[in-house]
């Protein structure tokens, strides 16, 4: 109930103005961030000093604590980085999931799929609101959405989730945007962190990681609610970009130029190893005039 009802309520808001509004809200917690990974820093710099003349029944404990400590060093480091350049991390949503359910995000990455998902009428006693109030207003039904795996650079640099997606519900699709289970479009989400997601997607990448019963491994990538992803590719026109296609075509005929040249080549090479040739022959059988 709670994930239907967010999700049409995001479902009204404009792509470009939740872009905007975390544009504007990022150096806030750039600042935020960086004097997290300070104060962090702090006070690894005293529980170095206070393990040196710890008895050994008290290491145990600031261990634990200088592991922490380390813990939201590199984390406040990574949102500050990722701040300063105009993008949320990824980080908290997977690290620090209890205090970041309901807060806004702003990543990019690529969508390797994006299926769509149409709601089918439920049984009364479990049925999904297909509207909500906002000020006494009923909002339109939500009768589908798409589900999109965005794989993002800061995610993958966490060991356990590496080649694990960032789950995105949006409400509807750009123009055009494609479709299916194999897919690769780099886009820009702006949306609500609402919860890690458990499940279990058999693909080529989870038969190696199949139990030892022959059942995939569960997964728990972070999943966000926004009302429409940005596709980098059209953000300047109305259409998909044919970047790749024109670069494959120049590619294509590059080598088709190199392969002319050098067939040219060989071929003045030959001529001129056959005119030598002749020049360099005995003169034994010319005859004298």
């Amino acid at each position: 109930k709670a994930f239907y009802e967010c999700l049409a309520a995001i479902a009204q808001g404009d792509a470009a103005a939740l872009t905007s509004l975390m544009r504007d809200r990022l150096p806030a917690v750039a600042n935020v961030a960086t004097n997290a990974a300070a104060a962090a820093a702090d006070r690894r710099c005293e529980l170095a000093l206070q393990l040196e003349s710890a008895p050994p029944g008290g290491r145990k404990a600031l261990q634990a604590e200088l592991t922490e400590v380390r813990r939201r060093q590199a984390m406040a480091s990574q949102v500050a980085a990722r701040a300063q350049r105009g993008l949320s991390s990824t980080w908290p949503m997977i690290l620090e999931p209890a205090q970041s359910t309901g807060d806004f995000f702003l990543i990019e990455g690529t969508a390797r799929r994006a299926v769509r998902i149409v709601l089918e009428e439920p049984p009364a006693e479990t049925a999904v609101p297909t509207s909500i109030v906002d000020d006494g207003i009923p909002l339109p039904a939500l009768r589908e959405y798409y589900e999109l795996d965005v794989f993002t650079t800061d995610f993958q640099s966490q060991p356990a989730y590496r080649n694990q997606p960032v789950i995105c519900c949006v409400a509807r699709l750009p123009e055009g945007f494609p479709t299916g289970e194999v897919i690769r479009e780099p886009v820009r989400v702006a949306g609500v962190f609402f919860k890690k997601w458990a499940y279990a997607r058999r693909s080529d990448d989870l038969e190696a990681k199949a139990t030892g019963d022959g059942r995939p491994a569960r997964l728990a990538p972070p999943l966000m609610i926004a009302a429409e992803p940005e596709w980098l590719q059209v953000s300047g026109g109305t259409g998909p970009s044919f970047r790749g296609l024109w670069g494959g075509l120049a590619f294509l005929g590059v080598a088709a130029l190199v392969w002319i040249v050098l067939a040219s080549v060989s071929r003045r090479d030959r001529l001129a190893r056959a005119q030598r040739a002749r020049y360099d022959a005995p003169l034994d059988d010319l005859a004298e005039p």
